[in-house]
């Protein structure tokens, strides 16, 4: 009897614990403000893409012939836009993990310089794939395919980890995922 009562006290306490205030939270997750941005430019486009498919709109992905007739901005707001919310989840993850090590090295501004060359890299470089698609096949749908996505930032934020902190233990599991090995855990 003594025994039972001592293990329903002791179970007793993990449930007395005190519930973390709210500063406690903000404290451990420590979001920049850099990182809130770019989260909310990641959401604020996902909601106005909803929108804008509801009207088959696509003004916010990236399409050739678009691009080619004057919609450049396309080649910044595809990177940030993305059709499924467990992208946005993902993305606004990696960031909020990435910007850890990496903003504080390269600063704020820098970090955002990053993450929008790449995109405009990423869709620039597609862009003339696509024109030579088209023009080595003469298949339309080459210039009238819309399409979006982050991927681009995601590998170069894998590539910023990767170079500053290669052996960094990221998943620590049998075997250990290093920051060297994500890469390839992307493909």
């Amino acid at each position: 009897s003594s025994v039972s009562t001592q293990s329903t006290a002791q179970s007793n306490v993990f449930y007395m614990q005190p519930i973390a205030s709210l500063q406690q939270i903000q404290n451990k997750i420590r979001i920049s403000p850099c990182v809130a941005g770019i989260s909310g430019v990641y959401i604020l486009f996902y909601l106005i893409t909803e929108l804008l498919h509801a009207h088959k709109s696509h003004a916010l992905e990236f399409t050739p012939a678009d691009v080619f007739t004057g919609s450049v901005w396309q080649l910044i707001t595809a990177g940030f836009t993305e059709n499924y919310l467990i992208c946005v989840v993902i993305h606004i993850s990696v960031l909020a993990v990435s910007n850890r090590f990496l903003e504080p090295v390269w600063g704020t501004l820098e970090y955002i310089k990053f993450i929008v060359v790449i995109n405009v890299a990423t869709y620039s470089l597609n862009l003339v794939i696509y024109f030579v698609g088209y023009v080595a096949l003469r298949e339309e749908t080459f210039l009238y395919a819309p399409f979006s996505g982050g991927q681009g930032m995601l590998a170069g934020i894998l590539v910023g980890l990767k170079q500053l902190i290669p052996d960094h233990v990221m998943v620590r599991a049998v075997p250990a995922v290093r920051v060297r090995h994500l890469r390839s855990v992307r493909l």
